[in-house]
């Protein structure tokens, strides 16, 4: 929610600037730049990347707009009232009957039902959580790619209406054409700006956060898991577990113990 309230916040901010600079805005609205640049940007995606990159991008773009911060203490709350319910005792039984919100500590728990061993858990989930991180790099490394495009494309727009520009000096009432005709050349330059700067960079930046807190998080339902599997005490899993959350979380959960 805060990523779309972001960006409706950036378009006022932009438009605010534009109405201080001119009252004329249709000078920013031009059909040769906007296809010069998303059209040229869309092409050179698809041949650098493929369709179904492409499609995949997009996939987690729109995943990033709807992504929530992960509440980890809701995880070790749950891993910590499994341990107090099974006593240790995590059965195939227990696990059919259970279904948790988090995927991850589903699996982990499936795994201690069927009686694998605990490096066997252990090299299990780090490869997944391996697997995982490399799917979440490889989209980060595409958009960040992506992010290079639209401001090429948009000199580029910006030089093919330079060159019809000065194609035209010498010719009659050419002073007065020439001010019209840079402003809508450089409107190029700056829908290539825009795109790269309002809208790809910063969802790479959020899709690059959403990667170090997905393995951080990954690996704090691991670690759980592990205590699980050594039939660890509840209280222990919950201090060891606690290790994990901030200073400020620690204490809210502290409080709402006493």
């Amino acid at each position: 929610m805060h990523v779309v309230l972001g960006y409706i916040l950036l378009a006022v901010n932009l438009l605010v600037v534009i109405m201080m600079t001119t009252d004329k805005l249709a000078i920013y609205f031009d059909l040769h730049s906007f296809l010069c640049v998303f059209g040229g940007t869309l092409l050179s995606s698809v041949i650098a990347f493929g369709p179904k990159s492409l499609m995949q991008v997009v996939k987690v773009y729109r995943a990033a707009m709807k992504k929530t911060d992960i509440n980890k203490a809701d995880v070790i709350a749950e891993i910590v009232k499994i341990s107090r319910e099974t006593k240790g005792e995590i059965t195939p039984s227990f696990v059919q009957g259970y279904k948790s919100k988090f995927h991850f500590l589903q699996d982990g728990l499936g795994m201690i039902a069927d009686g694998f061993s605990r490096d066997q858990i252990t090299q299990i989930l780090d490869e997944r959580i391996d697997a995982t991180h490399t799917r979440y790099k490889e989209d980060e490394r595409v958009m960040r790619s992506l992010s290079k495009v639209p401001p090429a494309m948009g000199l580029t727009g910006t030089t093919v209406g330079l060159v019809a520009l000065f194609a035209e000096v010498g010719g009659a009432d050419s002073i007065t054409k020439i001010g019209p005709a840079m402003a809508v050349a450089l409107t190029a330059t700056l829908y290539g700006v825009l795109c790269a700067f309002m809208i790809l960079n910063p969802m790479a930046e959020k899709v690059a956060s959403m990667t170090i807190k997905d393995r951080d998080f990954r690996s704090l339902i691991m670690r759980g898991v592990l205590l699980l599997k050594d039939r660890a005490s509840p209280v222990f899993i919950e201090e060891v577990l606690k290790s994990h959350l901030t200073f400020k979380q620690q204490a809210g959960d502290l409080k709402k113990a006493a």
